[in-house]
């Protein structure tokens, strides 16, 4: 049998307290290639070229209570 290893993906995260929302920006080596945004059951939206399209875009379209800080967390999923 063989046993294979899911690679991880280190991604950065910021989560919107109210909504439950998050926008997660995948890294490639040191640079970022995409901003995804996902619901609080972690099912996916869109994606966007930047942080700010990915907020306003949350914030306009889905639900006018997200928040979003500008410190996102470095998580490995």
């Amino acid at each position: 049998m063989k046993i294979y290893r899911l690679a991880q993906t280190e991604v950065i995260r910021w989560k919107c307290p109210n909504t439950g929302m998050y926008i997660e920006a995948h890294l490639e080596g040191d640079d970022i290639y995409e901003y995804s945004l996902y619901f609080k059951d972690g099912s996916y939206f869109d994606s966007f070229d930047t942080w700010d399209e990915a907020k306003f875009y949350a914030i306009i379209n889905i639900d006018k209570k997200c928040r979003f800080s500008k410190l996102g967390e470095k998580v490995t999923i």
